[in-house]
């Protein structure tokens, strides 16, 4: 029994030495949504995986899901899918646990004619902790998605998707 006591104690001490960071907020003209992206790191630093955390506006959530960093490394990860069309993907470049790498937003341009584009981003590791910029190394903590609609035709996808900075992001 102490031994029981022993090793849960263990695992909740190293569980708590492991941290979640908010990257980045995305939001949009399409709909009310709220996205928020973590990194959540390990004990060691290094990280872990990703947590995308999704309510509508009204505040309720509509999902929550953690990814490995194995497997976005490896097959990049969904985070928003629209009729049954990976509306937005998120894959890396060059990433590594320990240092980062680039984080590439691949997103559905124009569903009639099945078009791509991407907003790439670097997110990197100072000291213990990792930060998200844009590639000219500003800081980026918000993203807005711009819907592409089509006159008669309505939404088709997104047009844009603009990284930038908000000081009152950091006081949360």
């Amino acid at each position: 029994m102490r031994n029981m006591f022993t090793v849960l104690c263990l695992m909740f001490s190293l569980q708590s030495m492991a941290a979640e960071k908010l990257m980045a907020t995305i939001t949009s003209d399409v709909d009310g949504n709220v996205c928020k992206f973590y990194l959540e790191t390990k004990e060691d630093g290094t990280a872990d995986g990703v947590r995308v955390f999704m309510t509508d506006e009204f505040g309720a959530v509509v999902s929550d899901d953690f990814h490995l960093a194995e497997r976005v490394m490896a097959e990049g990860i969904t985070i928003i899918e629209q009729q049954g069309r990976e509306a937005v993907r998120l894959e890396v470049e060059n990433f590594s646990v320990e240092t980062g790498g680039t984080i590439v937003m691949n997103y559905l341009y124009n569903g009639i004619t099945g078009s791509r584009r991407n907003t790439k981003l670097k997110m990197f590791r100072k000291g213990a902790d990792f930060f998200l910029t844009d590639l000219m190394n500003a800081p980026v903590n918000r993203l807005y998605v711009y819907g592409n609609r089509i006159r008669i035709v309505g939404l088709v996808g997104i047009r844009d998707v603009v990284a930038s900075f908000s000081s009152s992001f950091l006081k949360r």
